[in-house]
């Protein structure tokens, strides 16, 4: 936690920076405005390929990847 202490002569100023969770529920429009718009392309990847490893889990709920490692 940051405590940021401004004194002037008018004015005092006390800030504290504190920790904060919030749930926020996005649409598929919000979601889909928000790759359209990013710039990072790392990102982009990444998200990319846990959206194929989400979708494969979905459509083969029994692969749960055991056999390929024995």
């Amino acid at each position: 936690m940051e405590t940021k202490k401004e004194f002037e002569d008018e004015t005092q100023e006390l800030r504290k920076t504190i920790p904060v969770e919030v749930s926020v529920e996005l649409s598929v429009n919000d979601i889909f405005n928000w790759l359209t718009d990013c710039q990072n392309p790392a990102a982009l990847r990444y998200l990319g390929k846990y959206a194929l490893r989400c979708a494969e889990g979905l459509e083969n709920p029994d692969d749960d990847d055991f056999r390929s490692r024995a």
